[in-house]
């Protein structure tokens, strides 16, 4: 079975080397029952499947959610696009959503992003949400972290060769 976003087009860009970038206005999740037809354009027929709506926001969900949102913060420290977003993050409280927008945002794989549309409950949405961040979190940070020892590594060789010049 597979499982799709049904979405709108909101905003698209061509790049210089003619790959097409889009962004998406997701307003619900189908499972793909039939393609119908590929061209000229992509067209399926799907169910659509209902919103979980009976899941509670118990003391443990609560704490998934600030979690999250504060190991988010932490990300959008070291990217430009993620800080931007930073306000809608802290502004949605159903899990769910969050972990929609938090992975509509990330760097995912094909095969992430498709676990995480595969999981209609939002309190395992966001916990695998919650992981890829996580990760991404870790990446961006070692990174950082080798980026600024070269750059004293640098640093120091340069001031050493203009030491080694003034001798």
């Amino acid at each position: 079975s597979r499982f799709c976003s049904v979405a709108r087009i909101s905003h698209s860009v061509v790049l210089p080397n003619g790959d097409v970038k889009v962004r998406l206005n997701v307003f619900g999740r189908a499972k793909l029952v039939a393609i119908i037809s590929t061209a000229p354009f992509f067209k399926a027929r799907v169910q659509h499947l209902d919103p979980q709506t009976d899941f509670a926001l118990d003391k443990g969900t609560q704490d998934l959610i600030a979690k999250t949102k504060e190991t988010y913060s932490v990300l959008s420290q070291y990217d430009q696009i993620l800080d931007d977003q930073n306000f809608v993050v802290q502004d949605t409280f159903d899990p769910g959503v969050l972990a929609d927008v938090i992975c509509g945002l990330l760097p995912l794989r094909p095969p992430e992003g498709l676990a995480v549309l595969e999981e209609v409950h939002p309190v395992k949405r966001l916990r695998l949400a919650a992981s890829y961040l996580n990760a991404q979190v870790d990446v961006t940070v070692t990174r950082d972290r080798i980026a600024s020892q070269a750059q004293n590594e640098l640093g120091k060789l340069h001031h050493e060769e203009m030491l080694r010049e003034q001798i």
